[in-house]
């Protein structure tokens, strides 16, 4: 068999392995067998692209790509699951790293039980966890040769580039040691919002024990930014325990979370 006819077998016994997990996932998520297989239709038309190179496409032009291979796109909100099936294989099954940063990114706010690129941390040694938050921003650190510019776009691009060169970040967490919190990758430059989220993010088996955290950092050292929640992707290395505030111990959701050029954060 020709080496370009060997290669393309390959990538179609892939994508049928691919196609085939995910919709076998989604099904636990959706009970709509008709609306799991339509979006599973659309989306191995479209499977092919992650073996393709992307190297030279524009932030746009991995959004848009980003957008064909999300289902949430058809209206079936699958947590990011073609991403997250993806991590899970051995070098990524090959697929073009670029590519899948860009889908991981463009389903970034759609979990619905927290963060589904991270394993609950309830389930894991800190150590343990701690690998996994490397092994996700080292795959984005090096499909973005480091400049998070190279995937944000809109206002998750002007909210990066309105940063400051060091500033603060906060992140809040209910229900895991703070040790476990600071071991987080999300992030936000806003205390009240790290707040919410001390609250919020309470797991069902354990009492309510907000931490509040808090880190200064250099802008280069985050991976990606998103513009609602102000929220930055980072692993900072000081993370603290900072005490609520009296006003702080009950749960009060900021007012608006979207960021605006007016709201620009001050340095650390």
């Amino acid at each position: 068999m020709p080496t370009g006819d060997l290669k393309d077998a390959r990538i179609a016994e892939k994508a049928k392995y691919l196609i085939g997990e995910w919709e076998r996932h989604a099904l636990r998520l959706e009970n709509d067998s008709p609306h799991v297989k339509k979006a599973a239709e659309e989306l191995a038309l479209h499977l092919p692209l992650l073996w393709q190179d992307h190297w030279d496409k524009t932030a746009t032009e991995l959004e848009e790509l980003a957008d064909r291979l999300s289902p949430v796109a058809t209206g079936l909100d699958d947590a990011g699951l073609l991403a997250r099936l993806i991590l899970w294989e051995p070098l990524w099954l090959g697929v073009n790293v670029l590519l899948l940063a860009a889908l991981v990114w463009r389903n970034w706010p759609f979990g619905k039980l927290g963060y589904q690129f991270m394993p609950n941390p309830l389930k894991l040694s800190l150590e343990e966890y701690r690998d996994e938050a490397w092994t996700l921003l080292n795959m984005l650190e090096e499909a973005t040769g480091g400049d998070p510019m190279r995937l944000l776009t809109g206002d998750d691009l002007e909210f990066y580039k309105s940063l400051p060169k060091t500033l603060t970040v906060w992140r809040g967490s209910n229900g895991i040691s703070p040790e476990q919190a600071g071991a987080g990758v999300c992030w936000t430059t806003r205390r009240e919002i790290a707040v919410g989220f001390a609250h919020r993010s309470k797991h069902r088996d354990c009492p309510n024990s907000p931490v509040l955290m808090r880190a200064r950092i250099r802008k280069s050292e985050i991976v990606l930014a998103k513009a609602y929640e102000y929220e930055v992707v980072v692993a900072p290395h000081d993370a603290r325990v900072v005490p609520l505030l009296k006003r702080e111990m009950v749960m009060v959701r900021p007012e608006n979370m979207a960021w605006t050029p007016a709201a620009t954060c001050a340095p650390a």
